[in-house]
């Protein structure tokens, strides 16, 4: 399946949620290749098919099953493990007890016969635990009617390739449909607009993945300060000797109160649900004392926190040594909506903790 998009216009929520919807269909199906473009920028996309699957051994399904299924944690034992069968033994776990993974790729025979489902089921009794265990089986072969039939009387949960597919396929979408759509608004037109920053506000809020989440908040951020006159983004994910940060920002400002905050100016972006906490704070100012900035914005989803010894008293201290550390929550970026200017905003945020 391909998807073209060659006039440089964006795609709206309304038609990600379409081409979802028919991508799901073709992956359940086969496989899934996305070609999108805009004004001569390409990305292509293409997802795990059903048929490589069977070609990853057993370290490979565990990590996938971990990722996708059930995650699966450094304790695990692992009771048996062979090229074709490796049996993990959880401790604790609700969800599951023992799981069977199996993989007879290289195998003459690559179906799950009854024999091999009555082994599994005698090591279970072996164990003592067999009326309490929660047990399933993760598997890219094919099952015979009779084994299966033994799996089903037996309770043993079986996780198939079209299972996992379905799951990495629609996780892999959902981050790059995310990071797509934020890319093409970026792409099309630097000049700041109202409805291009609410389109942004809205991508952020559908993001469906920490990734997606923290792509989509930095690129709204640079789409922000791009905006403040006299601001300018040099840098995005700037790696120096021994700091990362997300953005780092010219700030050629006339209005006295932006002059006046510092020259550069570092970004960082928070996409965690919770307000920055004091030890948030005080991190970033480590981190402008370490790079030799006076000024940092630090860019959240939920602002900072506001009791005793708390990220507003941080700030407080900051400023006694010079150092100007401004919040700008996700509320505070809605006001633009309303028809505040982005230099109304630093400004506003600037004076909100004196």
């Amino acid at each position: 399946m391909f998807i073209e998009r060659l006039d440089g216009k964006i795609f709206t929520i309304t038609e990600i949620k379409r081409l979802s919807r028919e991508l799901f269909e073709d992956m359940e199906e086969d496989f899934a290749v996305i070609w999108l473009e805009i004004k001569n920028k390409g990305k292509q996309l293409r997802f795990i098919e059903l048929e490589t699957l069977g070609g990853f051994d057993l370290d490979e399904m565990q990590k996938l099953m971990s990722e996708y299924a059930m995650p699966i944690p450094d304790t695990t034992k692992i009771i048996r493990d062979s090229k074709e069968v490796r049996v993990l033994n959880f401790e604790n776990n609700p969800i599951c007890t023992v799981a069977f993974l199996v993989n007879l790729s290289d195998c003459e025979d690559s179906t799950i016969g009854l024999d091999m489902v009555r082994d599994f089921l005698t090591l279970i009794d072996s164990m003592g635990t067999a009326n309490e265990a929660k047990l399933l089986l993760a598997t890219y072969d094919t099952i015979d009617e009779d084994a299966r039939a033994l799996l089903e009387k037996s309770k043993i949960t079986t996780l198939e390739p079209v299972e996992v597919l379905r799951k990495i396929n629609e996780n892999n979408l959902n981050i790059a449909l995310d990071e797509f759509q934020t890319d093409a608004t970026m792409d099309s037109d630097t000049h700041f607009t109202t409805e291009k920053f609410g389109f942004l506000l809205d991508t952020l809020k559908n993001a469906n993945s920490n990734i997606s989440k923290k792509n989509t908040l930095e690129s709204l951020a640079e789409y922000f300060l791009n905006g403040v006159k006299g601001f300018k983004v040099l840098d995005r994910d700037y790696r120096g000797p021994s700091e990362e940060i997300d953005l780092l920002v010219a700030n050629e400002s006339e209005d006295p109160v932006l002059r006046g905050i510092g020259n550069p100016i570092a970004v960082e972006c928070r996409h965690r649900k919770k307000p920055a906490s004091s030890k948030d704070i005080r991190d970033f100012r480590g981190k402008l004392a370490d790079i030799g900035l006076k000024a940092g914005i630090l860019i959240t989803l939920k602002g900072v926190t506001g009791r005793q010894f708390n990220g507003v008293s941080v700030i407080r201290d900051a400023r006694k040594t010079g150092v100007s550390i401004i919040v700008v929550a996700i509320e505070d970026l809605k006001k633009i909506c309303e028809g505040k200017k982005p230099e109304e905003i630093i400004r506003d945020c600037f004076y909100k903790y004196l």
